[in-house]
């Protein structure tokens, strides 16, 4: 979607993410998130899309700053990005992810990962942006019809639904 955002806004667009990492996950996702070389520090806009990659690590809660759950290495991601940059900072969660309600499992489900990711926002005072529940491409549409028009295998979306999102 970040080309069509780009055709839209007047945007211009640098693409930092990191295939296949979480913030838990991969470190190395963190460690680049957390990394102002990369020309963070020119830049007007940050944006961090999270989640997806981020379903089997523990949650933790929207008050946690540690390394090891979900809501505090997000936290963390933040407050770095705050304190080292001018940027205005923007965080989306993702519009998919295949991940269950817990149940007693360290693998979390969609809308509770995503109230925790505005909360932390909430909480660090930066923008939240639900992408796929606020682009209609949420759990509903992409998970239990798998519309293969807006999204090819669950997480990565086709043209359209890039389309969409930019939307």
């Amino acid at each position: 979607y970040v080309k069509y955002v780009e055709e839209l806004s007047g945007l211009k667009a640098f693409n930092k993410g990191i295939p296949g990492g979480g913030i838990v996950v991969n470190t190395k996702v963190k460690e680049a998130v957390m990394n102002t070389k990369d020309g963070k520090l020119d830049a007007d806009l940050i944006t961090l899309e999270v989640g997806a990659n981020d379903a089997k690590a523990e949650l933790g809660d929207p008050s946690d700053n540690t390394a090891d759950t979900f809501c505090g290495a997000l936290t963390q991601c933040i407050n770095y990005l705050l304190q080292n940059t001018n940027a205005r900072i923007v965080v989306m969660s993702s519009t998919t992810g295949k991940s269950t309600s817990s149940g007693g499992s360290t693998e979390h489900g969609y809308a509770e990962r995503n109230r925790c990711i505005e909360e932390v926002c909430r909480k660090c005072c930066v923008h939240y942006i639900g992408l796929g529940d606020e682009s209609g491409l949420g759990w509903g549409r992409l998970n239990n019809n798998m519309d293969i028009s807006y999204n090819a295998d669950y997480i990565h979306h086709s043209d359209l639904g890039g389309y969409n999102l930019a939307q």
